[in-house]
């Protein structure tokens, strides 16, 4: 299993045996952890998606058009295992809101590569990424 989660809760998630892993544009300037670009918002349409307040509907065909449409998810799959087996996906959005990363695990989920919200009250101790 991938988990994902927010940058707001990372101490949990390491004291919960979690390596955290950035697919933020740019993470925060506190974050020194593990950084994955390649399922990160392309700046120019993200910025513009932002400052039009253009729908989330617009967001995901971008996000798709020019981030997930050039990888293959077994690849990714592949290189996220390299950082370990209890990797959580991060960018900044609270559980529930719109994020990159909630459109990262319905990508992963559609190629069988089950991934999800880390539930801080229900996620079990010890994940693993198993597929």
């Amino acid at each position: 299993m991938i988990y994902t989660g927010y940058f707001d809760k990372i101490e949990t998630y390491k004291e919960k045996g979690f390596t955290p892993v950035s697919i933020a544009g740019r993470a925060p300037d506190w974050y020194d952890g593990i950084e994955y670009k390649k399922l990160a918002p392309k700046r120019d349409w993200w910025q513009k998606w932002h400052d039009e307040k253009l729908s989330n509907a617009w967001y995901n065909e971008q996000y798709y058009k020019t981030v997930l449409n050039k990888l293959k998810a077994e690849e990714v799959f592949a290189d996220l295992q390299k950082f370990g087996n209890n990797i959580i996906l991060l960018c900044y959005e609270k559980s529930g809101e719109f994020c990159h990363r909630n459109i990262v695990a319905n990508w992963l989920n559609e190629h069988q590569i089950k991934t999800k919200e880390y539930d801080l009250n229900k996620a079990p101790i010890r994940p693993e990424i198993t597929r």
